[in-house]
């Protein structure tokens, strides 16, 4: 799911960034939406993105948050 999150991005100029939802994923994106704007937890993973495995659930989440932030 975090996977079909990370393909389906909306981004609006004049809006902040959203994901669509896809049937029962709106609790995925809520919960993606709230650790998003917790700032230094954000910031913290991101800075170490290449000390997580691939696959696993903080290296796709950092991925993320990285298409976000280049779109904005």
């Amino acid at each position: 799911l975090l996977y079909a999150a990370m393909c389906a991005i909306s981004i609006n100029c004049q809006q902040p960034p959203k994901l669509k939802n896809f049937g029962a994923t709106c609790f995925q994106n809520a919960t993606l939406q709230v650790l998003y704007n917790m700032q230094p937890i954000t910031d913290f993973l991101v800075t170490h993105v290449n000390s997580y495995p691939e696959n696993t659930i903080s290296h796709i989440y950092t991925r993320l948050v990285t298409q976000i932030r280049c779109q904005l």
